[in-house]
């Protein structure tokens, strides 16, 4: 009875390594929110990825700031003192035109170069080989670049290639219950776990980012 006894606890221990080892949903855990004024103080250097810009509209405020991906993505709540309207606001890095010429080349060439089935990958993996392969492309075409410059192109890579493009904060946003979309240049709404149904700064630009 004692053999079978044994054997019975070491098939419910095995069993109980398989859960653990199982693929889980990629849904982020926010860290601890900073106030409003310790988040903005921390990134309005440029020398970090992503500036966070302050308010200038008129008659908005803001509520609070949640980092994503920090040091790259944000997510801030405004608040609307007329309208009495919540904005979810989503805060990514900021390229200058020359940055965003560069992302678009690198972009195209590895859509043509590619030759790592990113399906079978793990996302580090995936990760790994994007960033070896924009290496590879910037060593090959002598261009170099500052460190933060880099962090911003290869931040926009790894999101549209292996991310959710434009939506990719929405979607691993653990505060966000449900996303809809009207269509090309009109702002995606979300239905928000604290604030409910809110307008965001989202937009698909045309039918084919939708």
């Amino acid at each position: 009875m004692e053999v079978w006894k044994a054997v019975e606890n070491l098939r419910n221990d095995f069993i109980t390594a398989l859960y653990k080892w199982q693929k889980k949903p990629r849904r982020i855990m926010l860290p601890k929110a900073m106030s409003a004024e310790e988040m903005e103080s921390k990134y309005q250097e440029k020398r970090v990825p992503t500036v966070i810009p302050k308010i200038t509209e008129e008659n908005w405020e803001e509520i609070e700031i949640q980092p994503i991906m920090e040091p790259y993505s944000f997510v801030r709540i405004r608040y609307n003192k007329e309208t009495h309207e919540y904005l979810y606001e989503v805060i990514e890095p900021q390229l200058t035109d020359e940055e965003e010429k560069l992302l678009e080349f690198l972009k195209d060439t590895l859509l043509k170069t590619l030759e790592y089935t990113l399906d079978e990958a793990t996302t580090k993996d995936k990760e790994e080989y994007l960033r070896k392969s924009v290496d590879a492309l910037l060593i090959s075409r002598n261009i170099r670049l500052e460190d933060v410059s880099k962090d911003r192109i290869i931040y926009y890579i790894i999101r549209d290639f292996i991310g959710y493009s434009v939506i990719n904060v929405l979607m691993v946003d653990p505060q966000i219950e449900d996303i809809s979309c009207d269509g090309p240049t009109i702002p995606l709404y979300i239905y928000h776990r604290k604030y409910h149904s809110v307008r965001t700064n989202v937009v698909f630009k045309n039918d084919h980012e939708l």
